[in-house]
Formats: structure tokens, sequence, C-alpha cells
């Protein structure tokens, strides 16, 4: 197998030759089962649409099958081989790539990275040309695979790889993540080698047995980091609706060890707040305070959960300053608890225009001035769907009937859940828990309440807003 881009230093024979080009070009058609497996693997992780660019494209096989327009690479005879592909490959280099900030929803990377100098200043670039909530995938050759090691020995021999050096899929990520990049999968094939794939080559989760792998990182639609660092505590027993016994690893006599903490959630979270369930708190010895601060995460299920529920407003405002979240484009004033009727909205947005105007359309495309809306945070998954209420909840069906209110009245209104966890691919009002709350999201949206609902990544480092996730009222 040879590898697929020319590398980030032009100059290199091997890649301006046209005879060794055309020979390196021959070799997909010399094995097309692994070719098919590679590909299949990409697409597991590769998002169908959206303007997307290969970095490295080379001769633009994989961009061509994979139906990428855009593509880059040093190489001009690689390059002219990639434009009779239909590819639009121009001249770059991965470190410094020819694009804006928030060009593509996809950056895509085949066998790139073994020729690039500079992988951490390559994967800033990434991130640099990767719209908010837009993701980098990377097909490697694991150095550590038995391919890997094959193609370690050939170096000297073959002028492809003579100038290339092979990483491990650890160092892949961790590169990526110290761009920014977050919420990892992985994809893996080439069990065999590749004069043994002759036929269907299977394509598996996960790393560490396939030759050929596939990470996928994403770019957060905004990150909010939490103040650290956080003391770890284990959970013993919930005291009330806001109050909860932990105790820490600090040593002492039997009790010392105990705190109560504020809880600030009112939800049930029954199966979060289990006793001895690993939790973060932020402590806070202020003199004259009830509790010795707040418990803000729970481990759950192999992953981090918030039980923040003060977290999705600030986490809306961070989205709205980063301005990625398209329902809301164009609202560039807002305000944070108004007086609203009888009582408060969570967010109103403006569009731009100046103080005082009434304008109902400013900007001329159908939408109104003003945009109402409540957020709400959900952490309650049960098999990838989301669902809220955990516990009824009149406040909140009294927020979705004062949206319905403000639609009739000409405006814009809308609520945003932030499923504080990553595991959750779709929200659903949670009927058991709260059967009034679902009929009253369903009356909203009927009425033309907008409902969105966003994946997050949970750290104890901070909580990165992910995707958007369909809402099913």
């Amino acid at each position: 197998m040879a590898p697929r881009s020319a590398p980030s230093r032009p100059g290199r024979s091997a890649f301006e030759d046209p005879i060794l080009v055309e020979r390196y070009d021959g070799w997909f058609d010399r094995y097309p089962a692994v070719v098919a497996a590679e590909l299949e693997a990409i697409r597991q992780l590769l998002p169908p649409h959206g303007r997307r660019v290969e970095v490295g494209v080379g001769t633009g096989r994989f961009a061509s099958a994979l139906g990428i327009r855009h593509g880059v690479d040093p190489s001009a005879a690689m390059r002219r081989l990639a434009l009779r592909r239909g590819v639009e490959a121009v001249d770059g280099v991965a470190e410094r790539l020819p694009y804006g900030n928030a060009s593509f929803d996809a950056v895509l990377m085949v066998t790139t990275d073994c020729f690039i100098d500079d992988l951490d200043a390559a994967f800033r670039e990434t991130c640099r040309v990767l719209r908010p909530g837009g993701v980098a995938v990377v097909a490697l050759i694991d150095r550590d695979s038995p391919l890997g090691r094959l193609y370690q020995q050939q170096r000297e021999s073959d002028p492809f790889l003579r100038e290339a050096r092979f990483r491990s899929v650890g160092e892949i990520t961790a590169a990526m993540e110290r761009a920014g990049l977050v919420d990892f999968a992985f994809r893996q094939t080439l069990f065999r080698f590749p004069d043994q794939v002759t036929d269907d080559e299977p394509v598996r989760e996960g790393h560490g047995e396939g030759s050929f792998v596939v990470v996928r990182g994403r770019k957060p639609l905004a990150s909010l980091p939490l103040p650290g660092p956080l003391a770890a505590v284990r959970l013993r027993r919930r005291l009330n609706r806001f109050a909860i016994e932990v105790e820490t690893a600090g040593a002492g006599a039997p009790g010392d060890d105990r705190l109560v903490l504020h809880l600030p959630n009112s939800g049930r979270m029954e199966e979060l707040l289990q006793p001895g369930a690993e939790g973060r708190a932020r402590l806070l010895p202020v003199p004259g305070r009830r509790t010795a601060g707040d418990l803000l995460l729970v481990r759950y299920a192999g992953r981090w959960v918030s039980v923040d529920a003060r977290m999705p407003n600030r986490l809306f405002a961070a989205c709205l300053e980063a301005a990625s979240l398209p329902p809301f484009a164009g609202y560039q004033r807002w305000q944070s608890e108004v007086r609203w009727g009888a009582g408060r909205i969570d967010f109103l947005l403006r569009r731009g225009v100046s103080p005082g105007a009434s304008h109902p359309d400013p900007a001329g495309d159908g939408r109104p001035d003003l945009c109402l809306v409540e957020t709400k945070s959900c952490n309650l998954v049960e098999e990838g769907v989301a669902l809220f209420p955990d516990a009824p909840t009149v406040r909140g069906a009294r927020h979705l009937d004062e949206l319905r209110q403000a639609v009739t009245e000409g405006h814009r209104a809308a609520v945003v859940w932030f499923v504080q966890r990553d595991d959750a691919s779709v929200l659903r009002p949670h009927r058991r828990a709260d059967p009034a709350f679902a009929r009253a999201l369903a009356e909203a949206v009927a009425g033309g309440v907008e409902a969105y609902a966003y994946r997050c990544l949970v750290t104890p480092d901070a909580i990165h807003v992910l995707e958007p996730i369909p809402v099913e009222p």
C-alpha cells in the first residue's frame, strides 16, 4: 500500500515524478477490496453532506469517491490527476491551508499524517478552517499495527515511504485534542495484509486491531471551562431537593471527611445520585454559607454528567458569543433574565437595529425583530433518548405557554435544551414523568414555538456543546 499524499514540504522528487505518480496511482486499481474497506470506514465517520475538503488530496482517489469537491496538496503532479477526477485541487500544505476561517463542515486527511512536519500546526489550521460543530476525519496507517511495522521496514526501499514518519493513534488523537477537537470516535479495518484482502473486509468500532484506523474529532459549538480544580467526592445520600451529603478523600476521624454540598438541580436524578457514585465538586469555604460548596458533576455509565441546572444559560450565552447556532443567526444583541409578562424570560434576542426601533422585520428575511428563548437542562438519557423532565414541572409548562403567547403577538420564541452528557441522539418529552408538560410542548410547537436540543460533552475541565439533536415533541 502506498501513502496517499505528497509531503507537507514540496520538492521531494517521488511526488513530482510523473512516472512514479502514475505507478502510485495504479496501486488503487490493484487492491480494490482494500480501497473499498477503507472508504467504508471513512464513510461511517465523515458527514455525507456539507462543504468538505481533503487535505493531502493526492491524486483525488478518495475525494472523488466520497464526493468531496475541494482538495489541497503540494504536489503538482498529483494535483493534475485530482483535477481530472473533478476535484478542485489547489496548491498548499496542511500547516498553512489556503482557505478562510470557518470555511468547511468537514476536513478529511487520508494517510496524510505521516508526511506532515508539524502536526500541531496542521491541526490548528484544521480547527481554523472548520465551522463550529464541524469535524476532522483523519485516516492513518497505525504505526503500531502489523502493516505499520511492515511499512517502516520498507522505508529505505520505497521512494514514497522513504520520507514518511508513521504515527500511532494515540499521537494523532493527542494532537487533535491539543488543537481543541473533542468527541472522538474510531473505526478500524484491514485486519489482514493488503495481498490477503480479496473479499469484503470488516469495519469495526475502536482501534488496536486493524491497521487502517479512522479518527473523528469535532470542533465544539462552544466550550465553557469549569471552575477548577474540582474536588473528587463520593456521594452518600441526598438530604433534600437542594442538598447532598458526600465524602472526600481527606484523612481524620470517622465522619471528618463528610460534607454537605449544594445540589443546583431540583430534578429527581435517581439514577445519577446513587450512594458511592463518583462526583466532582466546587468547594467554597465561605463563612456563613450553609453548604461547603456545589456538586457539579457525577460519573455515570463511564461518562461525566453535569447536574448543574444553571449551566444552560451560560452555555447558550457562550454559543451566542461564538455565533455558532444557525437558528439564531442575525441576532446581534441579547439580554438575559428579562421581565416578560408575569415573569421572566431567560433570553431576549434582538436583530441588528438601533435601540427603540420597532420595525418587525429589520433584516427583511421574514424573521421578527424579537426572539424569546427559554433554556432547559436535561441529564436523563435512556437508550440514546434524552427525556425531559424527570419530575413534574409546572413552571416548565408555564414557560411554554408564555412562549406560545409571544408567537401570537408576532415574535419568535424558542425553547433550547442542553443535554449535559454525550450519549443522546434525540430528545423527547418524558410523558411518564410529566404528561402535562408533554401536552404543553406539543401545543407550543403546533403554535409556532421552535424547539432545539444540543448534545454536550462533559469533562472535569469543561463542558463542550457538540451538535444539535432532533426534538420529537
